[in-house]
């Protein structure tokens, strides 16, 4: 199976930078009317779009419609994927995996501390702050609350991930 081109995707759809949505410019299907916007939001709330029997990410592929390339890696939504416009380009961004994660917008369904990189460490009766990098879990330290861990874990992962930091609570 060939890649789908620019050419190709240009074909098909129209997308627009602005709202982030993709629109046919052909009848796909039957039940496809051209102007109709593109695909169908999956569980995660990212946009899969079907072309030539292949799914395909919105997100990437407007970064093919736009630069007229793949990414080469992964692409990162700044602001993250829980908005209808979250495919806008403004919102879009190249990123290696370990960037992509340390955007994360939400803290993990078992955090209990009710904040990202936050745990509490029944031993010590203490909040153990954390920030993930590479790989690799940083320890940045033990403090008697949670809110002064989350602050102490937002300014090391501040420092780690530059402008892919992401404080979570949005």
């Amino acid at each position: 199976m060939t890649a789908l081109t620019v050419e190709r995707l240009k074909e098909i759809l129209t997308y627009s930078p602005r709202s982030g949505l993709f629109r046919w410019k052909v009848r796909s299907a039957i039940q496809v009317k051209i102007g109709d916007v593109a695909g169908n939001v999956d569980r995660k709330g990212y946009r899969n779009i079907s072309i030539d029997n292949r799914l395909y990410k919105a997100h990437r592929l407007a970064w093919l419609y736009v630069t007229g390339r793949w990414p080469s890696d992964q692409i990162d939504h700044i602001q993250g994927v829980d908005r209808p416009d979250c495919d806008r380009l403004e919102n879009l961004r190249e990123a290696t995996n370990s960037q992509n994660v340390s955007n994360r917008q939400r803290r993990q369904r078992n955090n209990t501390s009710g904040y990202v990189g936050v745990s509490f460490d029944h031993r010590l009766g203490k909040y153990r702050a954390h920030v993930g990098h590479n790989g690799r879990k940083h320890h940045v330290g033990c403090f008697n609350t949670a809110e002064q861990a989350f602050t102490a874990r937002n300014e090391y992962a501040r420092r780690l991930h530059g402008e892919f930091f992401s404080d979570g609570q949005r």
